[in-house]
């Protein structure tokens, strides 16, 4: 039966952010953001706002909130104030304090999740709950140097023993012996799928679990891949159900899957905008495809205004925007400006990479440890003050962008990040384009490794008569110039911050 407590949480807002906030701060003044799109900014201010004041009504009524309902919240602060902020950090610490027993999240009150009788116990978790409502915020409160590597490990480590469902090659909805062995519901295999792997990306999967958590990933990821659905554009509800699953819960197995597999994400970022034009669900996915968000505006808006009073449908209706619009604002708001038409951008570039090619201070890599990962703000125990420990050709190219005055948001530390940059800005020119790359540019290689994702990146310094030169970090574990490389895919033009 399809009974589950993303649609009553989420009904009117995006099931895939389901996350919709609380926090004990008062809203602050704030300065607008330059370059952005107010009517967003504004709109996830007054999303905000008006959930803080719920949420404050909520408590004094003696009602509980969610798990779900403080995350987005978090992640809002942590992008408005700074994850260092202590409002952030009072939402941080009320979500740490929702957690199951198990270490997991959920609802804190009964639930029967397949509508078939058998009722969870209050202190359950659930699997989207945990990788996805709550995982977003602690991945993105990782990065930005606010939430312990624990607060995100532990949830990995919970995630990787959850009981499977019906046919073993999916997550179960939850914890609960109830739910094991049950229809694969395909948002939440998705979900969990994309937390597991970006827990692993940051090295915050145990050594020797890596291997089993990662076949986790592969099973659960190519068992939501196989059972897309062509002819209606999206995913049904679940293994056995019958037709297109609502946008909201769509939507949710499309923004996983996006990042999780170039071969599905592309069609079903698509099949999403088809099958749903203009749907407020649409929010978490339009800085994937900005073309749509002008468009969607009045929908999201009309969502999150909602008139209701109850401070829990107050919450339903608005927070889980509240960490979405500024991103759009920021990926969104403006024509990118490209760098091959300013050639002292390109120059800058050039002249950074370059540089390092004999920076002996830092241009090698020392016990698997770099200085650029360190230097973007992922520092790791063990390696020399202020380096991190990850493979680092994409924090080199992504340490001199951001050097040159070039945007580098959406960037992380994995090569497949430039493609999926250049695609979402206009500026991603595959091989078979034509396109000649200029100074500045990235190369992004091919995947040989068969895992789907870009394998290599790195800088284009020049293009004339001695052929194509580029610098590279982490070729041969250290910054290297090559000439003429094989195995591009393609390249990436960067765009003015």
């Amino acid at each position: 039966m399809r009974k589950q407590f993303m649609v009553t949480v989420a009904g009117a807002i995006a099931v895939v952010l389901a996350t919709i906030g609380t926090a004990s701060a008062s809203p602050a003044p704030r300065q607008e953001q330059p370059g952005q799109d107010q009517k967003w900014t504004r709109l996830a201010d007054r999303t905000y706002d008006e959930s803080v004041n719920a949420v404050r009504r909520a408590d004094a009524a003696h009602q509980y909130v969610r798990a779900q309902f403080v995350a987005p919240l978090a992640w809002y602060a942590g992008q408005k104030f700074g994850w260092h902020d202590q409002r952030t950090q009072d939402w941080l610490n009320r979500l740490y304090g929702l957690r199951t027993p198990s270490r997991g999240y959920g609802l804190g009150q009964p639930y029967d999740a397949y509508g078939d009788g058998t009722t969870n116990p209050a202190t359950t978790a659930y699997t989207i709950t945990g990788a996805w409502h709550v995982g977003r915020t602690l991945l993105a409160g990782f990065d930005g140097g606010g939430v312990p590597a624990e607060r995100v490990r532990e949830v990995a480590t919970w995630l990787a023993g959850i009981p499977l469902a019906a046919g073993g090659q999916c997550a179960a909805y939850s914890e609960s012996g109830h739910d094991k062995g049950k229809p694969c519901v395909w948002n939440v295999s998705a979900a969990g799928a994309w937390f597991l792997w970006n827990a692993e990306k940051r090295g915050l999967v145990a050594a020797g679990d890596r291997d089993r958590v990662l076949a986790k990933v592969r099973s659960w990821r190519n068992e939501v891949r196989a059972h897309y659905r062509p002819a209606l554009r999206g995913w049904t509800y679940q293994a056995g159900s019958a037709g297109l699953q609502d946008a909201w819960h769509n939507v949710a197995t499309v923004a996983p899957m996006y990042d999780l597999d170039p071969s599905i994400g592309g069609t079903a970022l698509a099949g999403q905008f088809a099958a749903f034009p203009g749907s407020a669900a649409n929010a978490d996915v339009l800085t994937l495809d900005c073309a749509k968000a002008d468009g969607t505006f009045a929908a999201i808006e009309r969502t999150a205004t909602t008139p209701v009073t109850k401070p829990l449908d107050v919450l339903q209706s608005r927070a889980g925007f509240a960490p979405l619009l500024p991103r759009i604002a920021a990926a969104c708001a403006a024509p990118a400006a490209r760098l091959d038409s300013a050639p002292s951008g390109a120059d800058r570039v050039a002249a950074i990479a370059t540089a390092e090619l004999t920076d002996a201070g830092h241009n090698h890599q020392v016990d698997g440890c770099n200085f650029y990962t360190g230097a973007l703000g992922r520092t790791s125990a063990g390696c020399p003050e202020g380096w991190g420990r990850v493979a680092w050709c994409a924090d080199f190219a992504r340490w001199v962008w951001k050097r040159a005055g070039l945007k580098i948001d959406g960037l992380d530390a994995y090569a497949e990040s430039f493609r999926k940059f250049g695609a979402r800005h206009g500026t991603w020119h595959p091989v078979s384009s034509g396109y000649r790359p200029v100074p500045g540019d990235a190369i992004v290689y091919r995947d040989d490794n068969g895992n789907g994702l870009a394998d290599h990146v790195g800088l284009v310094v020049a293009n004339g008569a001695d052929g194509l030169v580029t610098i590279e970090g982490n070729w041969g574990s250290r910054v290297a110039k090559r000439i003429n490389p094989a195995r591009a895919q393609g390249y990436t033009s960067p765009v003015t911050a």
